[in-house]
C-alpha cells in the first residue's frame, strides 16, 4: 500500500528544518510554561499513535468544508509528530504553524493535493 503522505515528504522535511530552527531559538531566548490550549488539549503522544491516526482524530471534529482549518490541523499534527509534542508548549509554535500555512496557501497545486489527502482520512 502506498503511503498517502509520501507526496508531502518534502514539505514535512522543510517544516522539520524550520521547526528545529524556531525551537532552538525559542529555547535559547526563553523558557515558558504557557501552553497552546487548543493544541495541547488534542495532542497525543507521538510514540503511541501514527500520524494518519492523529490526523484522522483531529479532523473528525472539523467540517469537511473548512479546508483552511483542516490544512492548519495537518501542519500542527505534522510538526508535533516530527518534533515532539512538547513543541505545543513553545510560545512561538502558533506563529510557526501560521507561517507554514501561509506558505502552503501560496501554492494552489499543494493546497489541492493536501485537501484531497485530508478528505481521504
Amino acid at each position: 500500500m502506498t503511503d498517502p503522505l509520501r507526496p508531502f515528504a518534502g514539505l514535512l522535511d522543510s517544516i522539520t528544518r524550520v521547526g528545529r530552527t524556531s525551537r532552538s531559538a525559542g529555547a535559547a531566548s526563553q523558557q515558558t510554561t504557557t501552553t497552546s490550549h487548543s493544541v495541547a488539549q488534542h495532542s497525543t503522544p507521538s510514540t503511541t499513535v501514527s500520524l494518519p491516526e492523529r490526523l484522522a482524530t483531529r479532523l473528525s471534529v472539523i467540517g469537511k468544508d473548512d479546508r483552511k482549518r483542516r490544512r492548519h490541523v495537518f501542519v500542527e499534527v505534522a510538526l508535533l509528530s516530527e518534533l515532539g509534542d512538547e513543541l505545543a508548549m513553545d510560545h512561538g509554535f502558533g506563529e510557526l504553524v501560521e507561517e507554514v500555512c501561509a506558505i502552503i496557501a501560496t501554492d494552489k497545486h499543494m493546497t489541492d493535493s493536501l485537501d484531497t489527502l485530508l478528505e481521504s482520512l
